[in-house]
């Protein structure tokens, strides 16, 4: 713990509640969202009504509300709350305990008079299982009293506030002073004050975290080292919650808002009453109090995100085995999420819109791995000998305790949240039948088909009339035979593109070696598609390919001419599992010092210094090879970017100790002969050669080259 966080806590332990809710706001701004329907109006009197998950809501949404949105909102909280220190800070707030014998007119008050809104958690309490099923048409929710409908209390607030506003409206009309007098003194409207005419509205919110991890965290030290806290409860909410403040996204959607207004009309209509008797107001009440309830819950949980944590939970859940492969996990989590976001029915969390390829790369991927921490740690998955893991779905199922199941049994929470969403279940189950080599050709297509999509998009986006090549020039391409079950992945240089692979490409696959040549980011187009493409960007899309090809491959190679060289390099070296072979032709990831470590830096230093004067230099002129191919000129940012590909990749040489082939032209007028020698040298691999080729061109790439380049290539994958 810092001496910072160690003063915090000590001013914690003295009572500055004030002081812990400013540090909780302060952790959470940045991972807040707030989301708003276009047809939520909020100068009106608002019932929200939303999910309760957290304790800590009862203190941070209200606050967030004036924040975001500014608007004043008022909250009920549990009366266990209302304790000396925190019941200041509650009451400050204009928080009210639900024990509070005038809550119910209170709330009234605020809504008939315009004053304040009110948030409302319908489903009862903190539901720390999230479950909630349907039965005819209500939801029923399981908490620790048993299982029971979902309460109806704040439908009732709702209508019994837009029926005594319109018996009021009503008596005024009609003259009756005494009506009209006994309503202001019942809720507190002062004689020369207007009550609100506005209709009253529920907007239904959705409260949404993701991930929710378990482990200790700074508020878990506290209440063990400093304030020696020993409930149980108290301490499950301090560690899910803290970790939740600590670590988690925390997104709250209001949808649009439901009009009581038109509820009461409806159910006039239907019972046949006009009158605002208190006997009729009962039976309004009564035949709307459930239909309201189910209307505004249904779009409480509609609005849940989708997130990864869903998903992994139910491929284990309907798994078809007892045992599971991770690469096949991994695959099946790829396909379903396309499928759900393909659907367009599902609100999704952001994660799984981000370089989900990267699930598939052989690499560190925080979202997979933290979740396979979890159902590991809390002995869901076990891991076996063999490299696979046995499924411990009685594990899976069990509910535990209201108190303990968030800690005990994340993964049972995660799936209780879109239990209500069937489609979903049905959609990994179908994915789950699916065998290994389907799904493998499943996720081939899905990445082949989204790179076409990304290049389509940048040529018809950046296209010129005197600058665009043919699009078949700049297009990936994949050469696929389903009876081969050998991959490569290959790409081309700086400022070219996978038309310059296609001579290689076409020759290895008549070995019989399934190809995917990559398009590098920004490359096949124009010039200034380079400008907003970044080293990262580059690594990237040679990923992609690399994801393509991963789980259609027995053995899988990697190859690179140039600055693709540098590429197939990283991708050797981050692997977590060695990949077959290695291919590097007239890498780059050596230059000349005057022509790359000096003069085109310094060219970047220049453009900036002559943005001061209004003047930049963005493009440099530099004729290519094979001008049918290559972009005649390239964006000065650009090659910085090359710079730091190569920075990035050179101490990553010493990982590499896959079996490796180095292709080098002894003239190279464009990157050093001698980088082949230092790429020798520096990797780790048992088996490596070097082939020295007799060239004065960069681009060997060409038929006068291909009987030594296609015969040492062939030697080396046989």
């Amino acid at each position: 713990m810092t001496p910072g966080q160690e003063q915090l806590l000590k001013k914690i332990s003295f009572g500055s509640t004030h002081q812990l809710i400013k540090y909780v706001r302060h952790l959470l701004d940045s991972s807040l969202t707030i989301s708003v329907h276009p047809d939520v109006d909020l100068t009106g009197p608002t019932l929200f009504c939303a999910n309760h998950f957290t304790r800590i809501e009862t203190f941070l949404i209200p606050s967030f509300f004036y924040q975001k949105l500014n608007i004043k909102v008022r909250s009920l909280a549990d009366a266990g709350l209302f304790q000396p220190k925190l019941k200041e800070y509650l009451e400050s707030l204009g928080t009210i305990s639900t024990k509070d014998v005038n809550r119910d007119t209170i709330i009234l008050s605020d809504l008939i008079k315009g004053k304040n809104s009110w948030l409302i958690y319908p489903e009862g309490g903190m539901l720390k299982n999230k479950k909630v099923t349907i039965s005819g048409k209500q939801f029923i929710i399981h908490d620790a009293k048993g299982s029971h409908p979902m309460p109806t209390g704040s439908a009732v607030l709702a209508l019994k506030c837009e029926l005594e506003k319109q018996a009021c409206h009503h008596a005024q009309k009609e003259g009756d002073v005494e009506t009209v007098t006994v309503f202001k003194k019942k809720y507190g409207v002062k004689e020369n004050e207007v009550f609100s005419y506005a209709g009253t509205q529920i907007v239904p919110v959705t409260i949404n975290y993701f991930p929710m991890r378990t482990g200790k965290n700074i508020f878990t030290q506290m209440a063990g080292s400093i304030l020696e806290i020993k409930s149980e409860t108290f301490l499950e909410e301090l560690e899910v919650e803290g970790n939740l403040l600590v670590k988690a996204h925390m997104h709250i959607h209001l949808d649009a808002p439901i009009s009581i207004e038109k509820q009461i009309h409806t159910a006039r209509a239907a019972l046949n009453i006009d009158g605002h008797t208190k006997s009729d107001h009962d039976a309004l009440i009564e035949y709307s109090r459930h239909k309201l309830t189910t209307l505004v819950m249904d779009k409480v949980y509609k609005n849940t995100l989708v997130n990864f944590d869903h998903i992994f939970a139910l491929a284990l859940e309907n798994y078809p085995t007892d045992t599971l492969r991770l690469s096949h996990l991994r695959a099946v989590i790829f396909l379903s999420v396309k499928e759900i976001l393909c659907l367009k029915v599902h609100k999704t969390h952001g994660m799984l819109h981000r370089d989900f390829f990267k699930l598939l790369i052989d690499e560190p991927y925080e979202m997979f791995d933290t979740v396979l921490t979890l159902a590991c740690e809390q002995q869901i998955l076990i891991a076996l000998d063999d490299g696979s893991y046995r499924i411990d779905k009685e594990a899976l199922a069990n509910e535990h305790t209201i108190t303990t199941i968030r800690l005990k049994n994340t993964l049972r929470v995660a799936l209780n949240e879109v239990a209500l969403f069937g489609d979903l279940k049905s959609l990994l189950t179908q994915t789950l039948k699916r065998s290994m080599h389907e799904v493998g050709k499943g996720v081939f297509n899905a990445i082949f088909e989204q790179d076409l999509r990304r290049f389509d998009y940048s040529y018809q986006h950046y296209y010129s009339i005197i600058q665009s090549k043919p699009k078949e020039v700049g297009r990936p391409f994949v050469l696929y035979n389903p009876h081969f079950d050998v991959g490569i992945v290959m790409s081309h240089g700086y400022k070219s593109a996978p038309k310059e692979m296609e001579g290689l490409a076409q020759f290895i696959h008549s070995l019989g070696v399934n190809v995917y040549a990559i398009r590098m980011e920004g490359h096949g187009t124009v010039p200034e598609d380079l400008k907003g493409s970044s080293y990262i960007h580059w690594i990237d899309s040679f990923n992609r390919g690399f994801a393509a090809m991963r789980l259609i491959s027995h053995r899988l190679y990697l190859c690179g001419f140039s600055a693709g060289g540098v590429l197939a390099l990283i991708a050797a070296a981050s692997k977590q599992h060695k990949v077959d072979g290695l291919i590097c032709i007239n890498t780059a990831i050596k230059f000349d010092d005057m022509r790359f470590n000096y003069f085109l830096p310094t060219m970047g230093v220049i453009s900036n210094w002559l943005s001061h004067i209004k003047t930049k230099i963005e493009y440099i002129q530099d004729p290519p090879e094979n001008p049918d191919v290559n972009y005649s000129e390239h964006h000065i940012r650009s090659i910085m970017e090359l710079k730091k590909l190569i920075d990035f990749a050179y101490p990553l040489l010493k990982n590499i100790t896959t079996k490796t082939l180095i292709i080098q032209g002894d003239k190279d007028p464009v990157v050093n002969p001698k980088g082949a020698d230092l790429i020798y040298d520096k990797i780790k691999s048992e088996s490596k050669k070097k082939v020295i080729i007799e060239a004065k061109e960069h681009v060997i790439l060409s038929a006068k080259y291909y009987e030594e380049i296609f015969e040492a290539v062939r030697e080396f994958i046989k």
